[in-house]
């Protein structure tokens, strides 16, 4: 993905990627296409259109050509893998490849997998752990621009762990920091609701 494009580019971007989106809904619509339903009970716009395009182009093709289109175990080749074409602002021109075999799965499958894969979701918790952690925020440039200033760092390393710990519970199993309705935690079922915090220390 281009990760280095300025604010303008991106928004240029996602304008041709909303147009294109619209395009394809358009023929899927004239041609009523009935699409699968992947894995996952709530979809994005994007899946049924990705999967249009899926099935459009491997239509004639067997299920060794779409493995070797879609995987590359290397990473060297620009040629392979789904060019995403619906640009996301924080990820524009993506390109998802497989490192398994994609044919296991039915179209709807790969379309969820291209749709949702990304840096994003790691890149917010990134930045949340920055903003939430003082001993994480970015270093401060000296008057005389020779060296950074690291004036948040702890004296002991050990509380990073610990910190990162907390963080890391509060993130993806307590109702703190998500707006959703579902935890992290609960939606790769290991966790059956939010855990709080009396239940925190009353254990």
């Amino acid at each position: 993905m281009a990760k280095n494009e300025s604010h303008s580019r991106r928004m240029g971007f996602v304008a041709d990627g909303n147009r294109e989106l619209e395009r394809v809904e358009h023929l899927m619509l004239r041609a009523g296409l009935l699409l699968g339903v992947g894995d996952q009970s709530t979809s994005r716009p994007q899946v049924g259109a990705i999967e249009c395009l899926l099935e459009d182009a491997s239509s004639k093709m067997i299920p060794s050509d779409i493995k070797a289109l879609l995987v590359d175990h290397t990473g060297q080749s620009e040629m392979v893998g789904i060019h995403y074409p619906f640009h996301f602002i924080k990820e524009p021109h993506k390109r998802v490849i497989f490192r398994t075999d994609p044919t296991r799965i039915d179209f709807a499958q790969m379309a969820q997998f291209a749709v949702r894969a990304g840096t994003h979701p790691v890149d917010m918790y990134h930045s949340r752990a920055r903003n939430k952690v003082m001993g994480f925020e970015r270093s401060l440039t000296t008057s005389g621009l020779k060296s950074l200033w690291y004036y948040k760092q702890y004296y002991n390393p050990v509380m990073v762990m610990k910190l990162v710990d907390i963080l890391r519970f509060a993130h993806n199993c307590t109702d703190l920091m998500v707006k959703e309705s579902k935890s992290p935690a609960m939606k790769l079922g290991i966790a059956k609701g939010f855990v709080y915090d009396r239940d925190l220390f009353s254990f």
